[in-house]
């Protein structure tokens, strides 16, 4: 199991278990009943589409339910949906091994809306599991990411007079995270585009776009003779373009 400011990943079943998610868990939800001065202590969690997701997240939220504090669940997101998101609520804790092979998996701990850094991730493993006084409760909650991009774009003088000139791009989420919000994302902006791999959960591809040849995407580009094509990992936090 690898640990990092980036978090915790390892093969989910052999050196990344349950326990070790119970345990990190609890440990950084102590972290937020030490280090927060409010009196609600509150924790956004979200996941990726990898096959154990959704029982690490289920597991996630019992964890941190468990020390009193209260989860507020945004289901499948991307990572800087959670970013984003998670400074209304101080905390997060995102389920994903990013760009990693799909029978990994993780936790990626989010503080005010940005990575922890090691000093904290030294502090959040030696905190002192604590037992909660109460069970915290579970909410679940949607994303305005969507509807603050809009918003800076009709304010954006420059970007809302460029949009009348962009062409059609290709988009390949790889299954992952953010293809549940393609569709609302670029009809809304009405940007024309060809998707491939859209399906949540499902990909002819690895997860990672740095390493795979791309082939599909490109055949899109070219075929299609597009601008510009887009390719994401699982978390949506990291990008390839193909011209």
């Amino acid at each position: 199991m690898k640990i990092s400011i980036s978090g915790i990943r390892g093969i989910f079943g052999q050196d990344l278990d349950l326990h070790a998610i119970i345990n990190f868990s609890r440990l950084f939800a102590s972290f937020i009943i030490n280090s927060s001065g409010k009196s609600e202590k509150k924790c956004l969690v979200a996941r990726d589409t990898r096959p154990s997701s959704s029982v690490i997240l289920q597991t996630v939220s019992a964890a941190v339910m468990e020390q009193g504090i209260d989860v507020f669940d945004l289901g499948v997101a991307p990572t800087p949906f959670v970013f984003h998101e998670s400074i209304k609520y101080g905390n997060a804790i995102i389920v994903t091994a990013s760009h990693n092979p799909l029978e990994w998996n993780g936790l990626k701990f989010v503080i005010n809306g940005r990575g922890i850094f090691e000093e904290q991730l030294d502090s959040i493993q030696e905190e002192n599991i604590l037992s909660g006084s109460r069970y915290g409760k579970s909410y679940n909650v949607n994303s305005n990411y969507i509807l603050d991009i809009f918003e800076f774009l009709g304010k954006n003088r420059y970007l809302r007079d460029d949009r009348k000139k962009t062409n059609t791009i290709g988009l390949d989420p790889g299954g992952g995270a953010i293809s549940s919000f393609i569709p609302n994302l670029y009809n809304t902006l009405n940007q024309k585009y060809y998707s491939i791999n859209d399906i949540a959960g499902i990909s002819s591809r690895s997860p990672d776009p740095t390493t795979d040849d791309l082939f599909e995407l490109r055949k899109l580009v070219l075929s299609k003779k597009l601008q510009l094509g887009f390719a994401f990992d699982m978390d949506a936090d990291r990008l390839v373009v193909v011209d």
